[in-house]
Protein backbone atom coordinates (compact mmCIF):
# COMPACT_ATOMS: atom_id res chain seq x y z
CA UNK A 1 0.00 0.00 0.00
CA UNK A 2 1.08 3.61 -1.17
CA UNK A 3 1.45 5.73 1.61
CA UNK A 4 2.46 9.86 1.29
CA UNK A 5 3.98 12.51 3.97
CA UNK A 6 1.62 15.23 4.98
CA UNK A 7 3.71 17.73 3.02
CA UNK A 8 2.70 15.73 -0.69
CA UNK A 9 -0.67 15.12 1.02
CA UNK A 10 -1.55 18.95 1.56
CA UNK A 11 0.31 20.00 -2.01
CA UNK A 12 -2.23 17.29 -3.88
CA UNK A 13 -5.53 17.97 -1.62
CA UNK A 14 -4.66 21.52 -2.27
CA UNK A 15 -5.22 22.15 1.81
CA UNK A 16 -3.12 23.98 4.24
CA UNK A 17 -0.47 21.72 5.58
CA UNK A 18 -1.89 22.56 9.31
CA UNK A 19 -5.17 22.15 8.31
CA UNK A 20 -4.44 18.66 7.12
CA UNK A 21 -2.20 17.94 10.19
CA UNK A 22 -4.67 19.20 12.61
CA UNK A 23 -7.46 16.94 10.70
CA UNK A 24 -5.82 13.56 11.04
CA UNK A 25 -4.69 14.72 14.72
CA UNK A 26 -8.12 15.59 15.85
CA UNK A 27 -9.92 12.76 14.06
CA UNK A 28 -10.14 9.11 13.34
CA UNK A 29 -9.54 9.11 9.57
CA UNK A 30 -9.05 5.69 8.29
CA UNK A 31 -5.71 5.27 6.77
CA UNK A 32 -3.71 7.26 8.42
CA UNK A 33 -0.71 5.63 9.68
CA UNK A 34 0.56 7.08 13.24
CA UNK A 35 3.44 6.38 15.38
CA UNK A 36 5.79 7.41 17.98
CA UNK A 37 6.58 10.78 18.75
CA UNK A 38 9.12 12.32 16.40
CA UNK A 39 7.84 10.02 13.48
CA UNK A 40 5.59 11.61 10.86
CA UNK A 41 2.35 10.63 9.83
CA UNK A 42 1.58 8.93 6.19
CA UNK A 43 -1.09 9.22 4.63
CA UNK A 44 -3.36 6.11 2.47
CA UNK A 45 -4.94 7.03 -0.77
CA UNK A 46 -7.91 5.87 1.01
CA UNK A 47 -7.25 8.59 3.82
CA UNK A 48 -6.36 11.35 1.24
CA UNK A 49 -10.01 10.32 -0.68
CA UNK A 50 -11.29 10.94 2.87
CA UNK A 51 -9.08 14.02 3.26
CA UNK A 52 -10.76 15.29 0.16
CA UNK A 53 -14.66 14.70 0.82
CA UNK A 54 -13.73 16.58 4.14
CA UNK A 55 -12.56 19.50 2.52
CA UNK A 56 -14.99 19.90 -0.03
CA UNK A 57 -18.09 19.51 2.69
CA UNK A 58 -16.56 21.96 4.62
CA UNK A 59 -15.29 24.42 2.05
CA UNK A 60 -18.57 24.29 0.26
CA UNK A 61 -21.37 23.07 2.50
CA UNK A 62 -19.47 24.88 6.21
CA UNK A 63 -20.09 21.61 7.46
CA UNK A 64 -17.69 20.86 10.91
CA UNK A 65 -15.11 18.73 10.79
CA UNK A 66 -16.37 15.56 12.89
CA UNK A 67 -19.50 15.44 11.07
CA UNK A 68 -17.63 15.94 7.87
CA UNK A 69 -15.22 13.07 8.86
CA UNK A 70 -18.06 11.01 9.63
CA UNK A 71 -19.43 11.61 6.76
CA UNK A 72 -16.60 10.93 4.22
CA UNK A 73 -15.76 7.64 5.95
CA UNK A 74 -19.50 6.40 5.23
CA UNK A 75 -19.73 7.18 1.87
CA UNK A 76 -16.48 5.97 0.71
CA UNK A 77 -17.51 2.94 2.58
CA UNK A 78 -21.04 2.80 0.47
CA UNK A 79 -20.92 0.53 -2.19
CA UNK A 80 -22.90 3.38 -4.42
CA UNK A 81 -20.89 5.81 -2.93
CA UNK A 82 -24.18 7.80 -1.66
CA UNK A 83 -25.45 8.28 1.63
CA UNK A 84 -28.85 9.26 2.63
CA UNK A 85 -28.81 12.64 5.22
CA UNK A 86 -32.81 12.60 5.35
CA UNK A 87 -35.28 11.38 3.12
CA UNK A 88 -35.22 14.12 0.58
CA UNK A 89 -31.31 14.84 0.95
CA UNK A 90 -28.62 12.54 0.00
CA UNK A 91 -24.53 12.83 -1.05
CA UNK A 92 -23.76 11.16 -3.94
CA UNK A 93 -19.28 10.60 -4.48
CA UNK A 94 -18.37 10.26 -8.03
CA UNK A 95 -15.22 8.43 -6.83
CA UNK A 96 -13.74 7.50 -10.00
CA UNK A 97 -13.47 11.29 -10.68
CA UNK A 98 -11.64 12.33 -7.45
CA UNK A 99 -9.54 9.55 -7.71
CA UNK A 100 -8.40 10.54 -10.88
CA UNK A 101 -7.54 14.11 -9.85
CA UNK A 102 -5.96 13.19 -6.86
CA UNK A 103 -3.36 11.09 -8.80
CA UNK A 104 -2.72 13.12 -11.07
CA UNK A 105 -2.22 15.89 -8.51
CA UNK A 106 -0.17 13.45 -6.70
CA UNK A 107 2.55 13.08 -9.71
CA UNK A 108 2.77 16.71 -9.51
CA UNK A 109 2.99 17.15 -5.46
CA UNK A 110 5.50 14.05 -5.41
CA UNK A 111 8.26 16.16 -7.60
CA UNK A 112 7.68 19.65 -6.18
CA UNK A 113 7.29 18.96 -2.22
CA UNK A 114 10.45 18.44 -0.38
CA UNK A 115 10.08 17.00 2.68
CA UNK A 116 11.36 18.88 5.61
CA UNK A 117 14.52 17.66 7.80
CA UNK A 118 13.50 16.37 11.26
CA UNK A 119 15.80 17.11 14.13
CA UNK A 120 19.17 18.71 14.72
CA UNK A 121 21.28 19.96 11.56
CA UNK A 122 23.76 17.60 10.12
CA UNK A 123 27.33 18.24 11.81
CA UNK A 124 29.01 20.27 8.96
CA UNK A 125 26.24 22.61 8.93
CA UNK A 126 25.81 23.49 13.06
CA UNK A 127 29.84 24.53 12.36
CA UNK A 128 28.59 26.63 9.39
CA UNK A 129 26.15 27.86 11.47
CA UNK A 130 28.39 28.74 14.54
CA UNK A 131 31.17 30.40 12.45
CA UNK A 132 28.09 32.83 11.00
CA UNK A 133 27.58 34.36 14.90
Amino acid sequence: MRVYNIAVAALALDVDRKWLDNLIAQHDVAGVERFTRGVSRRLSVRALLAAAVVRDLQGELGVPAGRAVEAAGRVLASSHHRISLSPAVSVHLDLPALERSLDQRLVHAMETAVPRRRGRPPGRARKAQRGTR
